[in-house]
């Protein structure tokens, strides 16, 4: 018996399946990461201070992009006047385009702080 056991592989009843819930299911959906593997102190609640640094990041990477195609396509000197251009017409969020990252850091590190103290 243990032999054909053997031949045909393991029987559920001897490595019953395990039923796997992510510790965080109750967590509401509003939250920057869903991920399962993330532990729920961890998760922080989407607000619109990322909403704009990430949107500054995303411009930073089309900015960047536009400068690229703009080399390949004209040359540096074209490429150098699109990027002043660029800069100037996002004079509001030249701050948050100079350090995105940073600003997040602190925001998340301010959270994390509040969170060690309860």
């Amino acid at each position: 018996m243990d032999r054909m056991q053997a031949q045909q592989g393991l029987t559920l009843q001897q490595y019953p399946l395990i039923s796997y819930q992510p510790s965080h299911a109750l967590v509401p959906y509003n939250l920057v990461t869903q991920s399962a593997f993330q532990p729920p102190h961890l998760l922080v609640p989407f607000t619109e201070t990322h909403t704009v640094v990430l949107n500054s990041m995303a411009r930073l990477v089309e900015d960047k992009n536009k400068i690229i195609q703009e080399i390949e396509t004209k040359g540096i000197e074209e490429a150098n006047k699109l990027r002043l251009e660029l800069l100037k017409s996002k004079k509001e969020s030249d701050e948050l385009r100079e350090e995105p990252l940073c600003t997040m850091l602190k925001l998340l590190m301010q959270r994390f702080e509040a969170m060690k103290r309860l």
